[in-house]
Protein backbone atom coordinates (compact mmCIF):
# COMPACT_ATOMS: atom_id res chain seq x y z
CA UNK A 1 0.00 0.00 0.00
CA UNK A 2 2.89 2.37 0.72
CA UNK A 3 4.30 1.82 -2.77
CA UNK A 4 0.90 2.40 -4.34
CA UNK A 5 0.70 5.77 -2.60
CA UNK A 6 4.30 6.65 -3.39
CA UNK A 7 3.93 5.96 -7.11
CA UNK A 8 0.24 6.93 -7.39
CA UNK A 9 -0.80 3.54 -8.76
CA UNK A 10 -4.48 2.59 -8.67
CA UNK A 11 -5.58 -1.05 -8.35
CA UNK A 12 -8.83 -2.66 -9.46
CA UNK A 13 -9.34 -5.58 -7.08
CA UNK A 14 -10.89 -8.95 -7.87
CA UNK A 15 -12.60 -11.16 -5.33
CA UNK A 16 -12.16 -14.36 -3.32
CA UNK A 17 -14.92 -16.92 -2.84
CA UNK A 18 -14.81 -18.53 0.62
CA UNK A 19 -15.86 -22.08 1.57
CA UNK A 20 -19.30 -20.82 2.65
CA UNK A 21 -19.73 -19.38 -0.88
CA UNK A 22 -19.59 -15.79 0.35
CA UNK A 23 -17.30 -13.38 -1.47
CA UNK A 24 -14.77 -10.88 -0.21
CA UNK A 25 -12.69 -8.37 -2.09
CA UNK A 26 -9.08 -9.28 -2.70
CA UNK A 27 -6.83 -7.37 -0.33
CA UNK A 28 -3.42 -5.73 -0.47
CA UNK A 29 -2.57 -5.99 3.22
CA UNK A 30 -3.22 -8.29 6.18
CA UNK A 31 -5.16 -5.77 8.27
CA UNK A 32 -8.45 -7.65 8.44
CA UNK A 33 -7.10 -11.20 8.54
CA UNK A 34 -3.73 -12.56 9.60
CA UNK A 35 -1.41 -14.10 7.03
CA UNK A 36 -0.90 -17.33 9.01
CA UNK A 37 -4.59 -17.63 9.82
CA UNK A 38 -5.58 -17.32 6.17
CA UNK A 39 -3.03 -19.79 4.84
CA UNK A 40 -3.73 -22.31 7.61
CA UNK A 41 -7.40 -22.30 6.60
CA UNK A 42 -6.41 -22.57 2.95
CA UNK A 43 -4.20 -25.61 3.59
CA UNK A 44 -6.97 -27.36 5.51
CA UNK A 45 -9.53 -26.73 2.77
CA UNK A 46 -7.69 -26.01 -0.49
CA UNK A 47 -10.74 -26.70 -2.67
CA UNK A 48 -12.96 -24.37 -0.68
CA UNK A 49 -11.34 -21.18 -1.94
CA UNK A 50 -11.42 -19.72 -5.43
CA UNK A 51 -10.30 -16.40 -6.84
CA UNK A 52 -11.55 -14.36 -9.78
CA UNK A 53 -10.22 -11.23 -11.47
CA UNK A 54 -12.23 -8.01 -11.66
CA UNK A 55 -15.04 -8.52 -14.16
CA UNK A 56 -15.59 -6.19 -17.15
CA UNK A 57 -18.19 -4.12 -15.28
CA UNK A 58 -15.78 -3.50 -12.42
CA UNK A 59 -13.12 -2.33 -14.85
CA UNK A 60 -15.64 -0.20 -16.75
CA UNK A 61 -16.84 1.51 -13.58
CA UNK A 62 -13.27 2.28 -12.54
CA UNK A 63 -12.42 3.64 -16.00
CA UNK A 64 -15.57 5.76 -16.11
CA UNK A 65 -14.81 7.33 -12.74
CA UNK A 66 -11.40 8.51 -13.93
CA UNK A 67 -12.63 9.48 -17.39
CA UNK A 68 -15.27 11.69 -15.75
CA UNK A 69 -12.44 13.58 -14.07
CA UNK A 70 -10.59 14.02 -17.35
CA UNK A 71 -7.86 11.43 -16.76
CA UNK A 72 -6.20 9.36 -19.46
CA UNK A 73 -5.45 5.81 -18.33
CA UNK A 74 -2.62 3.37 -18.88
CA UNK A 75 -3.78 -0.03 -17.64
CA UNK A 76 -1.22 -2.81 -17.12
CA UNK A 77 -2.53 -6.27 -16.28
CA UNK A 78 -0.92 -9.53 -15.23
CA UNK A 79 -0.21 -12.12 -17.93
CA UNK A 80 -3.13 -13.20 -20.06
CA UNK A 81 -1.53 -16.66 -20.04
CA UNK A 82 -2.34 -17.01 -16.34
CA UNK A 83 -5.44 -14.89 -15.84
CA UNK A 84 -8.52 -13.53 -17.60
CA UNK A 85 -7.71 -10.07 -16.23
CA UNK A 86 -6.39 -8.67 -19.52
CA UNK A 87 -9.43 -9.79 -21.52
CA UNK A 88 -11.82 -8.39 -18.91
CA UNK A 89 -9.93 -5.07 -18.85
CA UNK A 90 -10.22 -4.80 -22.65
CA UNK A 91 -13.97 -5.42 -22.43
CA UNK A 92 -14.24 -2.88 -19.61
CA UNK A 93 -12.41 -0.36 -21.77
CA UNK A 94 -14.90 -0.91 -24.58
CA UNK A 95 -17.81 -0.33 -22.19
CA UNK A 96 -16.25 2.84 -20.79
CA UNK A 97 -15.62 4.26 -24.25
CA UNK A 98 -19.30 3.95 -25.10
CA UNK A 99 -20.00 6.57 -22.44
CA UNK A 100 -16.72 8.49 -22.75
CA UNK A 101 -15.66 8.12 -26.40
CA UNK A 102 -12.93 10.75 -26.09
CA UNK A 103 -11.18 9.03 -23.18
CA UNK A 104 -7.70 7.69 -23.89
CA UNK A 105 -7.49 4.24 -22.28
CA UNK A 106 -4.62 1.93 -23.17
CA UNK A 107 -4.60 -1.66 -21.87
CA UNK A 108 -1.33 -3.62 -21.89
CA UNK A 109 -0.81 -7.32 -21.24
CA UNK A 110 2.38 -7.42 -19.15
CA UNK A 111 2.98 -11.14 -19.89
CA UNK A 112 4.23 -11.27 -16.29
CA UNK A 113 2.87 -11.93 -12.79
CA UNK A 114 3.78 -11.18 -9.19
CA UNK A 115 6.99 -9.18 -8.67
CA UNK A 116 7.78 -8.96 -12.39
CA UNK A 117 4.38 -7.45 -13.11
CA UNK A 118 4.71 -5.09 -10.14
CA UNK A 119 8.14 -3.85 -11.24
CA UNK A 120 6.75 -2.95 -14.67
CA UNK A 121 3.99 -0.90 -13.04
CA UNK A 122 6.53 0.89 -10.82
CA UNK A 123 8.76 1.67 -13.80
CA UNK A 124 5.78 3.09 -15.69
CA UNK A 125 5.03 5.35 -12.72
CA UNK A 126 8.65 6.49 -12.59
CA UNK A 127 8.55 7.38 -16.29
CA UNK A 128 5.39 9.38 -15.65
CA UNK A 129 7.17 11.29 -12.87
CA UNK A 130 9.99 12.01 -15.31
CA UNK A 131 7.52 13.79 -17.56
CA UNK A 132 7.04 11.12 -20.19
CA UNK A 133 3.72 11.10 -22.05
CA UNK A 134 1.35 8.18 -21.72
CA UNK A 135 2.10 7.20 -25.32
CA UNK A 136 5.83 7.15 -24.58
CA UNK A 137 5.29 5.10 -21.43
CA UNK A 138 3.06 2.60 -23.24
CA UNK A 139 5.66 2.17 -25.97
CA UNK A 140 8.40 1.64 -23.39
CA UNK A 141 6.37 -1.00 -21.56
CA UNK A 142 5.57 -2.87 -24.77
CA UNK A 143 9.21 -2.77 -25.87
CA UNK A 144 10.71 -3.82 -22.53
CA UNK A 145 8.20 -6.02 -20.69
CA UNK A 146 9.83 -9.21 -21.98
CA UNK A 147 13.09 -8.19 -20.31
CA UNK A 148 11.58 -8.74 -16.87
CA UNK A 149 12.17 -12.29 -15.67
CA UNK A 150 11.02 -14.10 -12.57
CA UNK A 151 10.91 -17.51 -10.91
CA UNK A 152 9.32 -18.96 -7.82
CA UNK A 153 8.08 -22.14 -6.20
CA UNK A 154 4.92 -23.52 -4.67
CA UNK A 155 4.49 -25.49 -1.46
CA UNK A 156 1.36 -27.27 -2.67
CA UNK A 157 0.79 -28.65 -6.18
CA UNK A 158 -2.96 -29.02 -5.69
CA UNK A 159 -3.59 -25.44 -6.77
CA UNK A 160 -1.49 -25.91 -9.90
CA UNK A 161 -3.50 -28.98 -10.85
CA UNK A 162 -6.78 -27.28 -9.97
CA UNK A 163 -6.13 -24.47 -12.44
CA UNK A 164 -5.00 -26.83 -15.19
CA UNK A 165 -1.33 -25.82 -15.12
CA UNK A 166 -0.33 -29.43 -14.42
CA UNK A 167 -2.42 -32.53 -15.06
CA UNK A 168 -3.71 -34.48 -12.09
CA UNK A 169 -1.79 -37.63 -12.97
CA UNK A 170 1.57 -35.87 -12.79
CA UNK A 171 0.59 -34.21 -9.53
CA UNK A 172 -0.44 -37.51 -7.91
CA UNK A 173 2.71 -39.24 -9.17
CA UNK A 174 4.95 -36.52 -7.79
CA UNK A 175 3.33 -36.49 -4.36
CA UNK A 176 2.96 -40.26 -4.01
CA UNK A 177 6.41 -41.41 -5.17
CA UNK A 178 8.73 -38.93 -3.46
CA UNK A 179 10.28 -40.01 -0.15
CA UNK A 180 8.70 -38.07 2.70
CA UNK A 181 11.92 -36.34 3.96
CA UNK A 182 12.65 -34.82 0.57
CA UNK A 183 9.10 -34.44 -0.66
CA UNK A 184 8.74 -30.74 0.17
CA UNK A 185 11.96 -29.72 -1.54
CA UNK A 186 11.39 -31.86 -4.60
CA UNK A 187 7.75 -30.83 -4.84
CA UNK A 188 8.83 -27.20 -4.90
CA UNK A 189 11.42 -27.95 -7.57
CA UNK A 190 8.93 -29.94 -9.66
CA UNK A 191 6.39 -27.16 -9.41
CA UNK A 192 8.97 -24.51 -10.22
CA UNK A 193 10.17 -26.29 -13.35
CA UNK A 194 6.63 -26.85 -14.56
CA UNK A 195 5.74 -23.19 -14.10
CA UNK A 196 8.96 -22.03 -15.77
CA UNK A 197 8.30 -24.25 -18.79
CA UNK A 198 4.76 -22.89 -19.07
CA UNK A 199 5.75 -19.24 -18.75
CA UNK A 200 8.82 -19.56 -20.96
CA UNK A 201 6.76 -21.12 -23.73
CA UNK A 202 3.99 -18.53 -23.58
CA UNK A 203 6.17 -15.49 -22.97
CA UNK A 204 8.72 -16.42 -25.65
CA UNK A 205 5.98 -17.04 -28.16
CA UNK A 206 4.32 -13.71 -27.37
CA UNK A 207 7.58 -11.77 -27.31
CA UNK A 208 8.81 -13.21 -30.61
CA UNK A 209 5.49 -12.37 -32.20
CA UNK A 210 5.68 -8.78 -30.95
CA UNK A 211 9.35 -8.33 -31.92
CA UNK A 212 8.63 -9.47 -35.47
CA UNK A 213 6.20 -6.60 -36.03
CA UNK A 214 6.81 -2.80 -35.95
CA UNK A 215 6.73 -1.28 -32.49
CA UNK A 216 3.41 0.30 -31.63
CA UNK A 217 1.52 1.36 -28.58
CA UNK A 218 -1.05 -0.86 -26.92
CA UNK A 219 -4.71 -0.45 -27.83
Amino acid sequence: EEMLKEFDIKVVLGHITLPDKSEISQFLSWKDIGREEFYNKLRKNPNGYTTAPPNPDMFANAFKSYAAEGYDMLVITMSSGLSATYGFAVKGREQALEEYPDADIKVIDSLRFGPGFGLIAVKAAQLKNEGKSMQEIAEWVEANKCRYHQAGWLDDLSFVAKKGRMNSARTRFCLSTLPQPSRTLRTRLFSLLSQIDLLRHRSTRSCLKKQSSPRKSAL
